[in-house]
């Protein structure tokens, strides 16, 4: 199937440009519950027209390159796809088509029957450009592109089938008289020869983990709440609005797209309640303190990273009756979150949720008039407390090459 989709792509230097593209790929008519759809042989052309090329030589840009693709949504759930685009030189006059491979990452379970609804989304591009008479630095532009209003944005339908039974029946074993039956052997007639010596095979290097010169790199942000729910205390405390200032990274190793994403947590601080020992009312002010920048790395659309915070306690009150606690009550060691996205459950470009559980450690400098450490430990250290994180879309900075991030709201 083939689907033409237009917008309005933002590219810095020349600004707001009409774009066409066409997507093309294969869905299957229909598969079994339980089987994943999976879009193969996913190709993009991208249409630059003769307004847009003169545009690039206006400005002396000769060439470019970067990472074209475009988002897919299944049921409700955003899938990249992304490829590579090779440096493309500018021509003097007339259009410009690209076409790459893209690599799909969608793969959407099906479990049950039903159906599964394909839709294309916006363009996706990042960009970095070559004037005449300089040399590449690597130094990415991120585009935004904005579908137009109105167009038919369906791809395709897959059926999801009850599954069929393939199991097939055994046929009887034939029965062998002990006349004929061939002589038993001994285990040893069998026996492997002594293996031999090898040599250790050094293993692969996992893919994504060390960042070329020549990555493209931008700076971004997100808006970013969460909320955690704490076991011992079994109620929750709601976190944001805040941001997280990103500095991104893109590349790719043979035909696995990759990315490394280094973040600053911002978050103001945070009121929560809870009822201390099954009957005390008690509220408090938690605030996040980030240990380092978070950081994580990108391996066809699925995020593996770790962030570490310190919870800090301030503004106790039992019963309304301030608890005097100090200006360091907070946790002895970091509390560590692990991160892994989910396909179609969040995106570096769509945003989304990323969900974890984290173990609080014990409490630390908690002293007004007496020692609260072990009071605070007993009531909120412990494992099994689980954190969900909502990352709205991305927001690039301009310039790319310097963080950017608006104010920090009040406190909730």
């Amino acid at each position: 199937m083939v689907k033409a989709i237009r917008g309005t792509c933002d590219i810095e230097p020349i600004g707001k440009q009409a774009v066409t593209a066409e997507l093309a790929m294969t869905l299957p008519a229909s598969v079994p519950a339980g089987t994943p759809v999976r879009a193969k042989d996913v190709k993009l052309k991208v249409l630059f027209s003769a307004q847009t090329v003169q545009a690039f030589k206006d400005k002396q840009i000769t060439s470019f390159e970067g990472v074209l693709g475009v988002q897919l949504k299944a049921n409700d759930k955003q899938f990249p796809s992304r490829g590579p685009l090779e440096r493309t030189a500018v021509p003097e006059t007339g259009e410009l088509a690209v076409e790459l491979a893209l690599k799909s990452t969608v793969e959407v379970p099906t479990p049950q029957p039903g159906k599964v609804v394909f839709t294309v989304g916006p363009l996706e591009m990042l960009l970095a450009q070559v004037k005449a008479l300089q040399e590449p630095t690597g130094e990415a532009t991120p585009v935004a592109c904005v579908p137009d209003e109105g167009q038919d944005t369906a791809l395709g339908t897959v059926r999801v089938l009850d599954p069929v039974s393939t199991k097939v029946p055994a046929k009887p074993s034939p029965t062998v008289s002990s006349s004929t039956s061939a002589p038993a052997q001994s285990s040893s007639s069998h026996a492997a020869p002594p293996p031999k010596e090898r040599k250790k095979q050094q293993a692969e290097p996992e893919p994504c983990q060390t960042i070329p010169p020549d990555a493209y790199n931008f700076w971004s942000y997100y808006d970013l709440s969460g909320h955690a729910e704490v076991r011992k205390l079994k109620s929750g405390i709601d976190f944001g609005p805040g941001y997280l200032s990103a500095q991104l990274f893109f590349w790719f190793e043979n035909e696995i797209a990759c990315g490394a994403v280094f973040g600053d947590l911002l978050w103001p601080p945070a009121s929560g309640s809870f009822v201390a020992f099954g009957f005390m009312p008690t509220t408090a002010v938690v605030t996040v303190v980030p240990v380092e920048r978070a950081e994580g790395r990108l391996q066809d659309g699925i995020f593996t990273g770790t962030a570490k915070v310190h919870l800090v306690l301030s503004n106790v009150k039992v019963n309304g009756t301030p608890l005097p606690v100090g200006p360091k009550c907070q946790t002895a060691e970091p509390v560590v979150m692990p991160l892994k996205s989910v396909p179609g459950e969040w995106d570096v470009f769509a945003g989304g949720t990323i969900e974890t559980d984290v173990t609080i450690p014990p409490f630390q400098g908690c002293f007004g008039t007496e020692n609260l450490d072990p009071l605070f430990t007993g009531l909120i250290a412990g494992p099994g407390n689980h954190v969900k994180l909502k990352f709205g879309e991305i927001h690039f900075c301009e310039p790319p090459d310097k963080p950017c991030v608006p104010p920090l709201p009040g406190r909730r």
